[in-house]
C-alpha cells in the first residue's frame, strides 16, 4: 500500500532565493508535437529560464548564482516527478549535482547546500530502480575527479551523508533536517535487502522523527511521518501510528493525506468501517 509522507517542508534559505529573470527562449524541437509535454514545459518556464553564471562573477555573487541554478534544476525535477516524467527528473537532479559540487568547494560550511544535496537525493526515492541510475560528480561521493553512475541505494546513502553534514553544522537543532534525515533512513530501509539492517534503519528513523517532534510539536507533517514510519510492515507499531495520525489531524484537520493514511491503517487492521470514514 502506497503511503505518502509530505517531506517538502523547506528551511528558510535566503541564500537560495535567487530568481532567474531571463525568459524561456523556446521549446526543444523534438517536443513541440506533444501537447501534454508542451503544456508541462510552459508550466516550468520560470525555473527553466536561461541560467548562465557570468564569467566575471566571483565570490558571494558566484555562489548565489550557482546555487540558484542548482535549486532551479531541483525544482524542475519535482515538477517532472509530479508529471510522471521520471527520466527528466533524473536528468535535472544530475545537473543540480554538478552545480552543487562546485558550490560545496566554495562554501563547505553552508547548511543549505548540504540540505539541497540531501533533498535532491531524496526526491528520487519513488522512481523505479531501472530509471534511477544517475550521474553524480565523484567529489560528492568522496572520490577523485570525474563522475560516477550510481543507483537508488547509493543515492540515498549520499542523502544520508548530506543531511548529517547539515545537522552537524547546526548542532542537530533543526526539526526539518531531522525530519528529512528520518525519511531518508525510512526509504533506505525500503531498498535494503537485509531485513535486520532495514529494521535498524527504521528504528533510527523513528528516533529522529520523535526528536523533530520534540523540537517542533506543532509540526503536523512530523506527526504524519511518525505514523507512516510506525506502521511499516517491519515495525507494525499500529497504536503509535494511530496516535500520530490523530495528533497530526488535531493540528491540521483538513489534511487529506493524513486522513488517507489513517484510513489505510484501519484497513490494514481489518476495520473496514473506520477505513471508509478515514477516506470519505
Amino acid at each position: 500500500m502506497d503511503l505518502r509522507i509530505d517531506f517538502w517542508s523547506r528551511l528558510h534559505q535566503p541564500i537560495l532565493r535567487y530568481t532567474p529573470t531571463t525568459g524561456l527562449t523556446g521549446l526543444d524541437d523534438d517536443e513541440e508535437d506533444d501537447e501534454d509535454e508542451k503544456r508541462w514545459l510552459n508550466k516550468t518556464a520560470r525555473p527553466r529560464a536561461t541560467l548562465v553564471v557570468p564569467l566575471e562573477s566571483s565570490g558571494q555573487d558566484k555562489i548565489v548564482l550557482i546555487v540558484g541554478r542548482a535549486e532551479s534544476y531541483y525544482k524542475l525535477s519535482l515538477l517532472a516527478i509530479n508529471n510522471v516524467l521520471d527520466s527528466k527528473a533524473v536528468s535535472y537532479v544530475s545537473l543540480a549535482f554538478i552545480d552543487l559540487s562546485k558550490a560545496i568547494k566554495l562554501k563547505p560550511s553552508f547548511i543549505s547546500l548540504w540540505k539541497l544535496i540531501g533533498d535532491s537525493c531524496l526526491s528520487l526515492y519513488g522512481i523505479a530502480e531501472t530509471v534511477a541510475s544517475i550521474s553524480v560528480p565523484s567529489e560528492l561521493l568522496g572520490n577523485s575527479k570525474g563522475s560516477e553512475i550510481i543507483g537508488k541505494k547509493a543515492l540515498l546513502e549520499l542523502g544520508l551523508k548530506s543531511y548529517k553534514c547539515s545537522l552537524h553544522l547546526c548542532d542537530g537543532k533543526s526539526p526539518y533536517l531531522l525530519h528529512n534525515l528520518a525519511l531518508n533512513y525510512y526509504h533506505l530501509a525500503e531498498v535494503e535487502d537485509d531485513k535486520d539492517v532495514s529494521k535498524e534503519y527504521l528504528e533510527i528513523s523513528l528516533k529522529l522523527i520523535k526528536n523533530a517532534i520534540t523540537l517542533s510539536p506543532r509540526g503536523h507533517t512530523h506527526w504524519n511521518a511518525l505514523g507512516v514510519i510506525a506502521m511499516h510492515s517491519i515495525l507494525k507499531d499500529y497504536a503509535l501510528a494511530q496516535h500520530s495520525f490523530i495528533s497530526s489531524l488535531k493540528i491540521e484537520p483538513n489534511n487529506a493525506v493524513v486522513w488517507s493514511n489513517l484510513g489505510a491503517l484501519y484497513l490494514i487492521n481489518d476495520n473496514v468501517k473506520l477505513a471508509h470514514l478515514g477516506n470519505i
